[in-house]
């Protein structure tokens, strides 16, 4: 099931959270690459790799939480009783940006992926209005044994072809799109394909990317 919901919060608290994620003081960190490794190939000619900006601000597998953590955590717990979960199955958050790119219009989008490779639910919480909107697929994943996370530098590059052809590389179906709304959220299954829209008239598209383990 995928739920959208508008107005997650006050216009008064999302404006703080917005002057938080959104102002000057907010650290973000260079991606040359928004969605899959460069080892998982595609093949949708729709689909094009970007770079973006980032912030890990939860990281459940690593045992992180970032400086920004302590003030944004009331906003994750709202978040997290607003979908019936609490604090104990928030796994991962990051926050990221992108910004429109030459010669990518509004057909094209980043490459369909998934977050994790087992179960969670994947939210995505909309900092501000944008184009670039999110596109959830008809395609499941079926969960893999090995997490990325799990990967190192001694891994192979047979090994990684191997794992990366467990996952659905062609054949995508647009299920639903939901466009960008500053204060909405989406909601859906974390091992069901999804990605973004590279934004084309708007300055940055800007979100919560949250993964709920079960």
């Amino acid at each position: 099931m995928i739920t959208v919901l508008d107005n997650v919060f006050t216009d008064e608290d999302f404006s703080d959270l917005q002057k938080m994620i959104l102002g000057p003081k907010m650290p973000w960190f260079y991606m040359p690459q928004i969605s899959v490794p460069p080892w998982i190939s595609v093949n949708d000619p729709n689909a094009v790799e970007t770079d973006a900006c980032h912030n890990v601000i939860v990281d459940r597998e690593r045992n992180y939480l970032s400086n920004e953590y302590k003030v944004l955590y009331p906003y994750l717990l709202r978040i997290m009783a607003i979908l019936g979960y609490t604090e104990d199955n928030l796994y991962r958050v990051r926050a990221a940006m992108k910004w429109p790119k030459p010669g990518i219009g509004a057909e094209k989008y980043n490459i369909p992926h998934i977050d994790a490779t087992w179960p969670n639910k994947t939210v995505v919480f909309y900092m501000n209005d944008s184009d670039g909107d999110t596109r959830i697929f008809d395609q499941v994943q079926k969960p893999l044994d090995i997490k990325i996370e799990q990967l190192t530098d001694n891994t192979t590059q047979e090994e990684l072809i191997l794992y990366g052809n467990q996952f659905i590389k062609e054949g995508f179906t647009v299920k639903q799109t939901v466009t960008p709304k500053a204060n909405r959220l989406v909601m859906f299954d974390g091992m069901q394909y999804h990605t973004a829209g590279v934004p084309v008239n708007t300055e940055r598209r800007v979100i919560l990317n949250i993964n709920i383990k079960e």
